[in-house]
């Protein structure tokens, strides 16, 4: 069918009787064109998109005669289909093209601009040069582990270093406690 708008345009309701959909362009579509939609509450993407008593209706049961039901429903109220129908419409406007490509604008600049750091990059911040230079031949030679005595003195640099670092985080934070504490 090349124009599915003509179809659209003659129906009172749309049906999308999937247990599983990704997301549902079809009942996107007929969203769009102010047509209230009954599906299963427990499929996927058709939940997401049809939200129970605002513009459409969910079955809550995966059975032919829960989907009736709510059918029925709405093909006997015409004043529940018109104000579900505008619903729809109206929450549709959520996956406008322009809309969408916006969103995939701003993941892209936040993918492209988000700073990439690796392993040098954060040895680089660290003040000690001893353990800034320990650290960087360690990600560039990684140690010989039958080297015991190289080993443990790498460790406990390392150990150290981390010891210095807690301790001068603690006394900042202690700071800061006083500092706060005499306002």
């Amino acid at each position: 069918m090349e124009d599915i708008s003509a179809e659209y345009a003659e129906a009172d309701l749309f049906t999308l009787p999937s247990r599983y959909e990704g997301f549902p362009l079809a009942l996107a579509e007929a969203q769009g064109f102010g047509l209230p939609a009954v599906g299963f509450a427990a499929c996927p993407g058709v939940n997401e998109i049809i939200v129970h008593g605002e513009n459409g209706l969910l079955a809550p049961e995966m059975t032919a005669e829960s989907l009736a039901k709510q059918l029925r429903t709405l093909m006997t109220d015409e004043q529940l289909r018109q104000r579900m129908g505008t619903r729809a419409r109206e929450l549709s406007a959520r996956y406008d093209r322009d809309r969408v490509l916006d969103q995939w604008e701003v993941l892209f600049r936040r993918v492209v601009n988000r700073k990439k750091t690796t392993d040098l990059d954060s040895i680089a911040s660290i003040e000690d040069p001893d353990i800034r230079g320990t650290l960087r031949t360690l990600v560039t030679n990684p140690l010989d582990t039958k080297d015991n005595t190289e080993s443990k003195r790498v460790l406990n640099m390392l150990r150290s270093s981390v010891k210095h670092h807690i301790n001068l985080h603690m006394s900042r934070l202690s700071l800061s406690k006083k500092e706060f504490s005499k306002k």
